[in-house]
């Protein structure tokens, strides 16, 4: 009887080198856009009690310090002390966090007779690297990007997302910001009606942004559009304007969670969107805009989602949402101290985001696909 010949272990005295393994799935990037007021900043601060509270068994955690700090502070003010983040006034470095969770997927059984495709959870871990740009720096008038604030609220460390910090480390900060964008794989654009109703700016924001993305972005291998995946989110649902023409149009459906919280299907989102301001302005900016959306992203790539970062209020006995009662947000007194901007309003009850996990969920579920 031979001997067996002895293993790479036995030879080398470390153990022998198995299979080449696949090289790590880079992190999947998605840009935040849209123009001031829109809610960018509490949409982000909203996705951690989504992720927690939702009901969809992920997990959100920061990738660095800054981005866990963000976190922790914003969940703080919104859940807790129960009022609003403030605004972002200078760009940050990246916020970077990792979305763990399951996905149902076919798979296809490696061994056995059976060759068709089970349905089975998969786990998946996506990183989302994302940058909270002030909403002035879309803007296509020069004033306004030349007019932003000194930063008051949040501060970030210089030791998140690429290493930038400030407006510094990576040139003009306009640049950066267009850079980053461009380099992404999906881009989330918030659309505020209750804003657009007043300033009817949204095209103008969109469009100086979309052209200097598309200088730098190149096209689709399928199409002559951007290559990106696009969320649309109509934000502030749960503000009067919106959530009573939503009503008034036929199309909030039957209340499917356990606190009968409304929403907009996100099969009619579209056409919401579509419906929302048709006829309130002489040149139709609603629809300036979705032409512009599809002339620059493909269709298959674009989904519309109706979001609200906060929620409806619901009755603090029944748990319910009410419908004689169900706005989110009070005006608070003064006391002469003149209070302005997100100081003037407190969140009434529990924080409850619509719609504002899934827009990300389905990004990272379909870049890169």
């Amino acid at each position: 009887m031979t001997e067996p010949s002895p293993t790479e272990e036995a030879r080398t005295g470390e153990p022998a080198a198995g299979p080449p393994q696949p090289p790590p799935p880079q992190p999947r990037r998605i840009g935040l856009w849209g123009a001031p007021t829109c809610g960018k900043t509490t949409f982000l601060a909203a996705l951690r009690i989504a992720a927690e509270e939702g009901g969809h068994d992920v997990r959100l955690v920061g990738c660095n310090r800054a981005s866990t700090e963000f976190l922790a502070d914003t969940t703080r003010q919104l859940k807790i002390e129960r009022r609003f983040v403030p605004a972002t006034r200078e760009l940050p470095p990246n916020l970077a966090w990792q979305l763990h969770g399951t996905q149902i997927k076919k798979v296809r059984p490696e061994t056995g007779r059976l060759r068709f495709k089970r349905r089975r959870p998969v786990p998946y871990t996506v990183t989302l690297d994302m940058m909270d740009a002030p909403g002035g720096m879309f803007s296509s008038r020069p004033e306004d990007r030349a007019a932003r604030e000194p930063s008051s609220g949040l501060r970030f460390s210089s030791s998140a997302g690429d290493g930038e910090s400030g407006d510094g480390g990576g040139g003009d900060a306009e640049e950066r910001l267009v850079r980053h964008l461009a380099g992404c794989d999906g881009l989330l654009f918030l659309f505020d009606p209750t804003r657009e109703r007043e300033m009817n700016d949204a095209y103008a924001f969109f469009q100086r942004t979309v052209l200097q993305i598309s200088e730098l972005a190149g096209t689709s291998g399928v199409d002559h559009k951007l290559p990106h995946h696009l969320a649309v989110c109509i934000t502030k649902f749960d503000h009067p304007e919106v959530y009573e023409r939503a009503v008034r149009l036929g199309y909030v459906t039957p209340p499917a969670s356990i606190f009968g919280m409304p929403r907009v299907d996100e099969t009619r989102a579209l056409e919401f969107f579509e419906d929302l301001y048709r006829g309130t302005h002489a040149h139709d900016p609603v629809n300036s805009l979705l032409r512009g959306i599809r002339s620059h992203f493909g269709e298959a790539r674009t989904r519309y989602f109706v979001t609200s970062a906060i929620g409806f209020y619901r009755d603090p006995v029944e748990n319910r949402f009410q419908p004689e009662d169900y706005l989110n947000i009070a005006e608070q007194s003064d006391g002469g101290d003149g209070l302005a901007g997100e100081d003037r309003f407190r969140i009434r009850g529990d924080v409850a985001p619509i719609n504002v996990l899934e827009p990300v969920m389905w990004l990272a579920g379909n870049v890169g696909a």
